[in-house]
């Protein structure tokens, strides 16, 4: 089955206003401010989220099979992300660098 040439072109119109739609949506959507006490409560959900799963059982199994490298930097992760949450609840992040800036991940084991 072949294509006609104008059918392509519909075609490829069509998803280059998707695009422009989707990426227009999302820089409008980027610059609405949030909700007064949305954010807090969405930031404290999540870090909830994080430490349930930080605690759970397949996560010590996983940490258990760590090599010693890896798991500190898991935990220094882990509390550099905690920091963050802490700032972001307290009434919003400081300027400079982001959650993972100073980690320098390795794949070495």
């Amino acid at each position: 089955m072949t294509i006609k040439p104008r059918t392509r072109w519909i075609m490829v119109i069509v998803l280059a206003v998707m695009v422009l739609a989707l990426a227009g949506g999302a820089a409008w959507a980027a610059t609405r401010p949030v909700a007064a006490g949305q954010g807090n409560s969405s930031t404290m959900a999540a870090a909830q989220a994080c430490d349930r799963i930080h605690d759970s059982a397949a996560m010590q199994q996983m940490r258990a099979r760590m090599p010693a490298r890896a798991r500190q930097q898991h935990e220094a992760m882990h509390e550099q992300m905690q920091q963050t949450a802490g700032q972001m609840m307290s009434g919003g992040m400081m300027s400079g660098g982001g959650m993972m800036s100073g980690y320098q991940g390795s794949a070495q084991p």
